[in-house]
């Protein structure tokens, strides 16, 4: 299993120091973010992904978390004009202080309140526009991406036998 989460997330020490106990602010800063179409296997991944001894899943998808990544993008990025300079100098708390309130309720979001001793990375599913996925890079530079890509012919085929879906016109299916 740890050479499969090697290859999936490139960081070996995460995966190797299960009796080192990691905080709470630490486990916030390094999150693993499943992205994919609806019925391409996003909460299969998610859901194995959490089974491992050092990483936390949330149950279900996170779509705040693209907005707060849109946000920060808007806000802090150092390639959009005018917010950045503006909203910074509006503050009255410091940056680091957003930065840390941000990143935090991204994890809340999805995971709870929790404090996960030993886990060293959490888990989200989350369908981030690229403008947001760019955001939630600045916001969290340790952050991975899992992409999960299938054939849309398997994706619409799985979506007419799936019960939620089930009994909609076939152009339906591909509009998705």
């Amino acid at each position: 299993m740890n050479d499969q989460c090697e290859q999936m997330l490139g960081d070996t020490t995460c995966l190797e120091n299960t009796d080192q106990r990691v905080g709470y602010e630490s486990i916030v800063h390094h999150p693993v973010f499943v992205v994919g179409m609806g019925r391409s296997g996003t909460t299969a991944l998610q859901m194995s992904l959490g089974q491992h001894p050092l990483i936390v899943a949330s149950k279900k998808e996170s779509p705040l978390i693209n907005h707060i990544g849109g946000l920060f993008r808007g806000y802090f990025a150092p390639d959009v004009e005018g917010h950045r300079e503006y909203f910074i100098n509006s503050l009255e708390i410091p940056v680091a202080q957003v930065h840390h309130t941000l990143r935090k309720l991204c994890y809340e979001s999805a995971i709870g309140p929790t404090q996960e001793p030993y886990k060293t990375r959490w888990c989200a599913k989350t369908f981030p526009t690229s403008d947001e996925a760019k955001g939630l890079i600045l916001l969290f530079p340790n952050v991975k991406f899992l992409y999960i890509l299938r054939n849309g012919y398997e994706v619409v085929r799985s979506r007419m036998i799936f019960p939620g879906f089930r009994g909609q016109e076939f152009r339906t299916y591909c509009e998705a």
